[in-house]
């Protein structure tokens, strides 16, 4: 067995189609399907059930390419500190960003990085929080723009600001004539949330409590971005908590937005990498052109 095999199983298991996988890794499907056999063959167990078109990763198979997925990434920083012993500002950056940041940010910070990382461009991937750390521990990504503290998942940070969330609400909403909104102020039954996985929507949750109580349908209405959240607010559907970098973006027709007076109504936004991620000296090249790019988001 060898690295490639790796790839290839780990490529299948992601795609679930020999097909996809083949052309993902830039081979003939004959050529993969072929090695991933001999590869089962070698460890004496399957470690895809094929039904048909259909393809599942056995039980056994699941440890496997759980094991895989390490080799491959202490491969990949073996690779990447014999890169980085020549020049750490070297080569593609893989950074992934959080869907309430990327479409606010991204736009200012590439020309930033253009100038400040000229020789290690930027591939930046937009996903929500949980897939964004599985990538980032399975290597596929250096780094990630978040909105959450992940130390407890074994992740090094580089704090880069804090956010400040305010409220938006319908016209003729009873608050909408207040200048500041106090969180106390809020009523919870008529928040409208981000969907699963999204990490705004669980700070929400934390500042808010949690809205779903059943008193009001329109406590069933979740979304998956925060363009489709507004919508709903200036169709009368209820409230909702928006951060700061996403008004720059939000046409004040219909809907009203409010800066909340609490001092714990805020986010912060964070670099977060593999501790012995080597290349940090261009990670925090990375977190100043941010920094720089991003100050009108924070006053």
């Amino acid at each position: 067995m060898n690295i490639r095999d790796y790839e290839y199983a780990l490529a299948v298991s992601r795609l679930r189609s020999f097909s996809r996988a083949a052309e993902a890794c830039g081979v003939a499907q004959p050529t993969l399907s072929g090695q991933v056999r001999k590869f089962e063959r070698s460890l004496g167990i399957d470690i895809f059930e094929r039904d048909g078109r259909t393809i599942r990763v056995t039980p056994a198979g699941e440890a496997i390419l759980e094991q895989a997925r390490i080799a491959l990434t202490a491969a990949e920083r073996i690779s990447e500190i014999a890169s980085s012993g020549a020049d750490p500002l070297v080569g593609p950056l893989r950074v992934g960003f959080i869907p309430t940041i990327a479409p606010y940010m991204l736009p200012g910070l590439l020309p930033a990085v253009r100038i400040a990382l000229a020789r290690a461009p930027l591939a930046a991937t937009e996903e929500v929080t949980p897939r964004i750390v599985r990538d980032l521990h399975d290597g596929r990504l250096d780094a990630a723009v978040v909105a959450t503290d992940h130390s407890k998942d074994e992740l090094a940070e580089i704090t880069l600001f804090d956010e400040p969330f305010f409220i938006a609400m319908p016209t003729l909403h009873p608050l909408a004539e207040q200048e500041h909104i106090a969180l106390s102020d809020i009523d919870r039954s008529t928040l409208i949330l981000l969907a699963d996985g999204h990490c705004l929507r669980d700070q929400a949750l934390s500042l808010c409590g949690d809205a779903r109580t059943g008193r009001s349908i329109i406590a069933d209405v979740s979304a998956t971005s925060l363009e489709t959240l507004l919508q709903l607010v200036r169709a009368g559907m209820g409230t909702t908590i928006v951060p700061k970098m996403a008004l720059q973006h939000v046409s004040t027709q219909g809907i009203v937005i409010r800066p909340l007076r609490d001092a714990q109504a805020s986010r912060r936004i964070r670099l977060v990498y593999r501790p012995f991620m080597p290349r940090r000296a261009a990670l925090q090249a990375l977190a100043s052109a941010i920094i720089s790019s991003t100050t009108h988001f924070t006053t």
